[in-house]
């Protein structure tokens, strides 16, 4: 029988944390690849340098602690959908898991 299926990749993920700006920068600097101009030479940021942006830039904080959160937090997270449609019947329905 030929099946016609059909789901989303996208799942959204929720969780509380408690962590310092401090310890994000920390983590950021050894893990993701952040670059900072010093001069006019391009070297990897330093936790300073990243925690001074982050004071600066709520988005950069922002999406520093969800990579943070990502790597560090056990989310929960919402159950995928499912639809499987057969393509054999003429009226067939859905019938979703």
């Amino acid at each position: 029988m030929r099946y016609a299926v059909r789901w989303r990749q996208t799942t959204e993920h929720a969780v509380e944390v408690d962590v310092d700006a401090a310890t994000v920068a920390a983590w950021a600097a050894e893990t993701v690849p952040l670059q900072a101009l010093r001069g006019d030479q391009v070297a990897p940021a330093s936790a300073a340098m990243i925690l001074q942006s982050m004071d600066a830039n709520p988005h950069l904080r922002n999406r520093l602690v969800q990579l943070w959160a990502a790597a560090h937090a056990a989310p929960t997270a919402s159950a995928p959908r499912v639809d499987v449609i057969d393509v054999n019947e003429p009226d067939a329905g859905r019938e979703e898991r």
